[in-house]
């Protein structure tokens, strides 16, 4: 989940294993100094095509599957009809996006911390746990140093090797050595 919020919130994502996932790479034609692999998507393959609009994307995946069985044949398909056709898919996506938008809001922990860092950061539920666990981890760490610091500074300080050997001769000891 966490590798997967580099995109996005992955919170409010379909996530599930796939068993046959076939994706086409092709070469890119010229370098590009911020991508390290020079490939670009070419495709999908048709197993996985068809699993995305099953699994994902219905609404879309039934109106392609129309368009494609309403292809002509033969010749060109003429341009009242093509319009046509993207004027329904661009429909369907819509759909598609309203879809997802509204199923998809990310359930909030009960913890209030996390559950703001979730909605002002847009962070997936485990990162945002963690965070605050390892926020308040090293507030802790930092109140109980300070609190140990404190503390040591209002003790006496003990010697073993002192003549006196007890806090109320070693303490007297220091109050002389600061008064002098």
């Amino acid at each position: 989940m966490e590798l997967l919020d580099e995109v996005g919130n992955a919170d409010v994502s379909d996530l599930f294993t796939v068993r046959n996932f076939m994706v086409h790479f092709q070469l890119k034609t010229e370098a590009d100094v911020e991508e390290p692999v020079p490939v670009e998507l070419e495709g999908f393959g048709d197993g996985t095509y068809e699993m995305l609009c099953e699994r994902l994307y219905p609404v879309y995946g039934k109106v392609s599957e129309q368009m494609v069985d309403d292809l002509p044949t033969t010749g060109e398909m003429p341009k009242e009809k093509r319009d046509s056709a993207l004027k329904t898919l661009n429909e369907a996506l819509v759909t598609e996006r309203m879809r997802k938008r509204d199923s998809k809001k990310p359930k909030l922990s009960d913890d209030p911390d996390v559950a703001e860092l979730q909605e002002e950061g847009d962070v997936p539920r485990p990162v945002a746990d963690n965070a605050v666990k390892d926020l308040r981890r090293r507030a802790s760490l930092k109140c109980l140093l300070t609190a140990t610091r404190f503390s040591e500074s209002l003790l006496p300080s003990y010697s073993l090797s002192s003549p006196q050997g007890t806090a109320e001769g070693t303490g007297r000891q220091n109050q002389k050595r600061r008064t002098a």
